[in-house]
Parts: C-alpha cells; structure tokens; sequence
C-alpha cells in the first residue's frame, strides 16, 4: 500500500519536520506511529497522504511513485486530520455528501452509505443537526465517518480517538479493524500507547524526525 525509503522533509523555516524515514505498510496492516510532539509524526502523515511532497528519499503508494500523485490515487486514500474542519453551517448529513461527492461517489450511493457509518459510530441522531452545535468528539466522529464513506484502501488518520468517549473509541477500532480485515491498511499518528497496544499490528518511535524504533506492539513492550 505504501513504502518511504528515506524519506525527508524540512519546512520553509528550516525546521526539520522528518530526517529519513523507511517504513512500509501492507494490505490490512494497521500502522501506529507515536512519539513527542514535534518528532515528525504529523510531517509523515502529511506526506504519505501527498499534502506534502517530499524533499528527498522516495515514497511509493499503491505501488507507483509518488512523485506526481494522481486524482485516483488520492481519492483512494482517507483523511483524518486532527483537528476536525467542516462547514459549520450545514448538518452532518448534508458535510458527509459533500465529502463523499469530492471523492467521486455518486450521491446516492452516499446517502445510502454515510448515515450506516455513522450509526455504527453512535452518530446517527445528530445528523440532521448543523455541524456548529456539535461537541470536538460529535466533529471527530464525523470527519472518520467521511474518511470511510468511499471505502478506500488506505487510510491516514492523526489523532483518530482524541475528544472520544470510551464506547466511541470501542466502536472506531471495531470498525477499522474491520476494514483491516478487508485488506484496508492504516497508518494513525497518536500520543496515546493505550491505541497502539488495543489496535496496531506494527509500531513506529519517532524522535526528532527519525525512526528509534520498529515491531509489534509486543515486540517493543518486551
């Protein structure tokens, strides 16, 4: 699904935001990167998900180069990013469309498709209801129900349980291992070890832009 070989980025301010980084993701791997705030976990999900382009080293998705990331690569990847972003005026339902309709569904489709995922979520009450007068958790759970909707084959989440009550977190990881188990591979960026031990099949350290470490959650509890 994807693959970084060195993969490097440094911002405009000269800031260092990943030193060189090779990792890999397969079909049905549920990747969890962690570390402090500031060692690259957001810069790496920011350019496996081509917001960024990298600045050296290579990182292949779907098996062909990123390098020019074309509209069905793109599409075939969910987003969620840390902090929820919606158009506040319009209700759950009515911002769902309209994500599923960037992605290319057909809004049938969509309307069939969204209020399931959110009900699995514990959403579904709310979506008839202007996205301004939901809570940070309501927002999250929206926005993972707007990566799902197109069902993609990978995808990339920052943060995915933060602002989640306990059964809501239950209910995400039920449905991305789920997904995991359709051949759907995820890479999650959290400063939570408790996701990584109930979720990940692989963990990744980060420190100051570099991998320290790699395995199994079992494998680096030992």
């Amino acid at each position: 699904m994807f693959e970084t070989k060195d993969l490097a980025f440094t911002y405009p301010s000269g800031r260092r935001g990943l030193g060189s980084v090779s990792l890999r993701g397969d079909p049905g791997d549920r990747v969890v990167v962690m570390g402090p705030n500031g060692s690259g976990k957001s810069t790496l999900l920011r350019l496996v998900s081509t917001e960024l382009p990298p600045e050296g080293g290579a990182l292949t998705l779907f098996g062909e180069p990123s390098s020019a990331p074309t509209k069905d690569i793109r599409r075939n990847i969910g987003i969620v990013q840390d902090t929820p972003v919606h158009v506040d005026d319009l209700t759950g339902m009515e911002n769902g469309l309209l994500f599923a309709e960037l992605y290319g569904m057909r809004e049938s489709d969509a309307a069939a498709a969204f209020p399931l995922l959110c009900e699995t979520l514990g959403l579904d009450e709310a979506l008839h209801v202007p996205v301004r007068e939901y809570s940070y958790g309501m927002k999250k759970k929206l926005l993972i129900a707007e990566a799902l909707v197109h069902r993609p084959e990978m995808l990339v989440m920052d943060e995915p349980a933060l602002g989640l009550d306990p059964p809501s977190r239950a209910a995400l990881y039920r449905t991305l291992e789920e997904h995991s188990a359709r051949g759907v591979c995820t890479l999650v960026a959290t400063n939570e070890p408790g996701l990584a031990q109930e979720l990940a099949t692989k963990v990744v350290l980060l420190h100051e832009g570099e991998v320290v470490a790699n395995g199994s959650p079992s494998e680096l509890m030992e």
